[in-house]
């Protein structure tokens, strides 16, 4: 009994040194100087998706839908062909629409004079080298529907990381010349909180111009990362 006794009144004793302890840190006697610091990293996207598919028309949605799995299929004939896997591709998106005589009024009867089937896929490719011919392919196999390419990076993560250190190294070089200036000695760090890592957004080039010359540049994306950093000075 007189042990448990002992057990909490020791740690109630322990709670206020560790409140005076934080409060010391920000309470009014405390010196330091809160700068931000930015950096970035850049890298050669290393993927690709693309979005290719087929749309038809046909008198009655079973036509449509008919006329473009026939078409489809040769589409995925030729990503077969072309090496990729099948689970590098995502059906992303199956439609089937009636299409309306545009030349009535809204006032007149409507009814559909054909129906419009939609099938899109998103390709994943990780050999970059060989983008162009897989879009050639593609077109020749019938896909009348291409949506672009968007460049990417598959592993970001060590990317930011440069970009993390690049920003301490930033905010490092400012308080050292905060603190010169002021006349102050720049201490240790107190605190870093990250503002949130910008991951570029995808790059797409434009479906047209791939059409007439499959030559593609993935170029460089850049992350950035916001920092801001308390150090102590003396």
């Amino acid at each position: 009994m007189f042990r448990h006794a002992a057990r909490v009144l020791l740690v109630s004793l322990a709670l206020p040194a560790m409140t005076v302890a934080a409060a010391a840190e920000d309470g009014p006697t405390a010196r330091f100087i809160v700068v931000e610091g930015s950096g970035e990293a850049q890298a050669v996207p290393d993927m690709a998706r693309l979005s290719a598919g087929v749309v038809t028309r046909g008198h009655s949605a079973r036509e449509a839908m008919a006329g473009n799995a026939e078409a489809m299929g040769r589409v995925m004939g030729a990503l077969r062909a072309a090496g990729i896997a099948d689970r590098k591709v995502r059906t992303d998106r199956l439609s089937v629409t009636p299409v309306y005589d545009q030349s009535r009024t809204r006032a007149e009867p409507r009814a559909p004079i054909a129906y419009q089937a939609t099938n899109t896929v998103e390709v994943t490719v990780n050999d970059l080298g060989h983008i162009g011919s897989l879009i050639d392919a593609l077109v020749n196999s019938g896909a009348n529907q291409l949506q672009g390419v968007q460049f990417g990076i598959r592993d970001a993560a060590p990317l930011e990381d440069r970009a993390r250190l690049a920003a301490v190294a930033d905010a490092r070089r400012k308080a050292a010349l905060y603190a010169e200036a002021a006349g102050v000695t720049l201490g240790a760090v107190l605190r870093i909180e990250e503002r949130g890592a910008q991951l570029p957004g995808p790059r797409m080039m434009a479906a047209a111009r791939m059409v007439q010359d499959t030559a593609v540049a993935p170029g460089e994306q850049t992350i950035n990362v916001g920092l801001a950093v308390r150090f102590a000075i003396e």
